[in-house]
C-alpha cells in the first residue's frame, strides 16, 4: 500500500509499505478514504515532538472497516467511520484516573513515544487498536469534512473555548489564526463574547478571522497586548487562547489577560517559554493546557446537524496521497493561502 512516511526533518515521502495486519483480537484494519494534515503534523515534519525515521504519519482519517480481529455487536466490515486522534485502554491507571491521554497502553496515530509507536493514517490502510471504542459512525448530516475535523481539530477548539470560560460579554483574545485557531473562533462565537481579537502574522489568515467578524492584530505591526489594553481602558481580555504553538505568542498572551482572567493554552511548543508566575499569583489569572479530549463530540455533532455551526471553511485544499511531501511544504511555508489539506488516497 501507499502511505506518507517520515524520512527525515522535512522530509515526508509516499512509499510502498506492507498493509498493516490485525495484531490483537480488539484491532480493526481501515481503508482510508480520506485523511488530513494537523497543525501539530507539522511537529513530525520538523523531526520534533514524536517524530521517527520510518513513521508513518498523521492521526486525522476516516474510511471504511476493511477488516476486524474478532467478532462484534458494534461496527461491522464495511460500515464508514472516522476515527479517534489517539487511542486508549481504559484499564490501566492513567485511563482509570481520567487521564487517557497519559495512556501507556495507547498512542496518538502518526507519533512516536517511549511507551510504543502507531503508524498513522495518511495512508491506504491503518491498523486501529481498541478498534469498537475508537471508530465511530459518520451520522446523517456529516460531510466528510466535518468527520475530520471530529477526529481531533473540532474538539480541540471547542476545548479550547471550555478551558477559556468563555462567556457572554467577554472580551476575548485568540492567539494564531491556524486551523485550530479558526475554529476556536467559531466555537467562542456560540458563547457570545461582546468582541473577539485574532492575533496572527500571515494576513491571509487574519482576512480568514475578519471575515468570521474578529477584530485582527498582527504582531509585527503592533504589539497585541498593548493593543488590547488600551482597547479596554486598562482592563484586559478576559479570556486568552493562545493556539499557534510559538514562544512569543504565548508570552504576550500573557501579559494581554487581565485581572482575574483565564488562559488557555491548547498548542503544542517546539520551544520552552517563560511564564510569569506573579502574572497568575497577583493578577488571579487562571491557565489551563494540556491534551483534549473528545467529551464535547456529541454536542458538536448535534450542533452541525441543526446548522448552527459550519466548520468546513478551514479546508482550502484537496490533494492526492502521493502529493502528500508537498502538501506538508505548502502548510510549512504558508504558501497559497493554505490553512487545511485533505488528502485523497
Amino acid at each position: 500500500m501507499k502511505a506518507a512516511v517520515f524520512k527525515g526533518p522535512r522530509r515526508i515521502e509516499v512509499e510502498n509499505v506492507d498493509k498493516p495486519q490485525i495484531q490483537k483480537p480488539a484491532d480493526a484494519i481501515v481503508r482510508v478514504t480520506a485523511a488530513s494534515i494537523c497543525g501539530s503534523d507539522l511537529h513530525i515534519y520538523h523531526g520534533l515532538n514524536g517524530a521517527a525515521e520510518n513513521l508513518i504519519v498523521g492521526h486525522e482519517f476516516m474510511g471504511i472497516v476493511d477488516e476486524l480481529g474478532e467478532p462484534s455487536d458494534g461496527i461491522q466490515i464495511g460500515e464508514k467511520v472516522f476515527v479517534d486522534a489517539g487511542v486508549s485502554c481504559l484499564a490501566c491507571d492513567s485511563c482509570k484516573n481520567g487521564f487517557a491521554t497519559m495512556c501507556p497502553n495507547g498512542g496518538i496515530f502518526g507519533v512516536a513515544s517511549a511507551f510504543w509507536t502507531l503508524n498513522g493514517g495518511q495512508a491506504e490502510y491503518v491498523r486501529v487498536p481498541y478498534a469498537q471504542r475508537h471508530m465511530h459512525r459518520i451520522p446523517q448530516g456529516i460531510s466528510d469534512e466535518d468527520a475530520l475535523l471530529l477526529t481531533d481539530n473540532a474538539v480541540t477548539a471547542y476545548c479550547a473555548v471550555e478551558w477559556g470560560e468563555v462567556r457572554p460579554g467577554d472580551i476575548v483574545a485568540v492567539y494564531g489564526c491556524g486551523p485550530v485557531g479558526l475554529l476556536t473562533i467559531a466555537m467562542a462565537k456560540l458563547f457570545r463574547p461582546a468582541k473577539i481579537y485574532a492575533i496572527d502574522t500571515v494576513d491571509y489568515r487574519l482576512e480568514a478571522a475578519r471575515r468570521l467578524g474578529c477584530l485582527t492584530l498582527n504582531p509585527s505591526q503592533e504589539d497585541p497586548a498593548q493593543r488590547i489594553w488600551t482597547d479596554t481602558m486598562m482592563a484586559g481580555a478576559n479570556v486568552v487562547i493562545e493556539t499557534s504553538g510559538a514562544r512569543a505568542a504565548l508570552e504576550n498572551a500573557f501579559i494581554a489577560v487581565g485581572l482575574n482572567g483565564r488562559l488557555s493554552v491548547i498548542s503544542v511548543f517546539e520551544e520552552e517559554a517563560t511564564i510569569p508566575m506573579s502574572k497568575l499569583s497577583v493578577f488571579g489569572v487562571t491557565m489551563r493546557s494540556g491534551l483534549t479530549d473528545s467529551q464535547a463530540r456529541p454536542k458538536l455533532i448535534r450542533l452541525i446537524q441543526a446548522g448552527e455551526l459550519d466548520l468546513k471553511f478551514v479546508f482550502t485544499h484537496t490533494m492526492p496521497l502521493v502529493e502528500t511531501g508537498r502538501a506538508y511544504e505548502m502548510l510549512d511555508r504558508k504558501e497559497d493561502g493554505v490553512v487545511k489539506i485533505i488528502l485523497k488516497p
